[in-house]
C-alpha cells in the first residue's frame, strides 16, 4: 500500500476519520498533520466540493 490516495480500498477508510476530514476540508479548515489515510482522503474530497460549488455559483 502506498501512500497515494488514489490506491485506498474501500475496506481500509475509518468512516469517522474521513467524515471529519471532509468536514474540515469542506469548511476550509487546515488539515490536521498527525491524520489517518481516512482522513487525507475525506479531506480531499471535502475540498474538492468545496471548490466545486464555488465554481457553481459563478
Amino acid at each position: 500500500m502506498t501512500d497515494d490516495l488514489r490506491t485506498i480500498r474501500i475496506d481500509d477508510i475509518d468512516p469517522g476519520e474521513m467524515a471529519k476530514g471532509y468536514r474540515d476540508g469542506y469548511n476550509g479548515r487546515p488539515a490536521a498533520t498527525d491524520s489517518s489515510k481516512s482522513y487525507q482522503y475525506g479531506y480531499r474530497r471535502g475540498t474538492a466540493d468545496a471548490a466545486a460549488l464555488k465554481e457553481d455559483e459563478v
